[in-house]
């Protein structure tokens, strides 16, 4: 949280992105988040475990809903978002286990992280910081949730 944020609370000061610039910078956080939703769809078919596979499941409605939100920031800016429905998710590798499919989307939700938190040292204006905060905090709560799932014996 920077001197802005402490001293105006919820209000801004100062030039923020473009409307351009802001759909320029937003779309590649929507096509890893994409990519990141067909791994965790691979990961619901694959684990064994199915009451995790149930509680994954739940976690990605919220992560639907949070591609929904990048890609209305994009519209928001007059941009066309990235739409990654074309893309089929394909299968976990043969063999892999729950904690290997685990340790997986633990790394790539921790990438997807670095990714927001790198967006959010931009000046974006409060809305889209708002909802980039919103992204953030569900990844580090499904993070949590398969960082538990890959230290479970099973």
């Amino acid at each position: 949280m920077g001197i802005k944020d402490l001293f105006l609370n919820k209000g801004w000061a100062g030039k923020t992105r473009s409307r351009a610039e802001t759909a320029a910078r937003i779309n590649p956080l929507i096509r890893a988040h994409c990519a990141l939703n067909h791994a965790h769809e691979r990961a619901v078919r694959a684990l064994e475990n199915r009451e995790a596979a149930g509680e994954l499941a739940a976690l990605q409605r919220m992560a639907r809903m949070d591609t929904g939100k990048l890609s209305e920031i994009v519209l928001s800016a007059g941009g066309a978002p990235f739409n990654g429905a074309a893309r089929a998710p394909e299968a976990f590798g043969p063999g892999a286990s729950d904690r290997e499919i685990a340790q997986a989307l633990g790394k790539l939700e921790g990438d997807f992280e670095r990714l927001l938190r790198d967006e959010m040292e931009i000046a974006h204006q409060m809305r889209t910081r708002a909802i980039l905060s919103a992204v953030l905090k569900n990844s580090s709560h499904r993070r949590k949730y398969v960082r538990k799932l890959a230290m479970q014996r099973r």
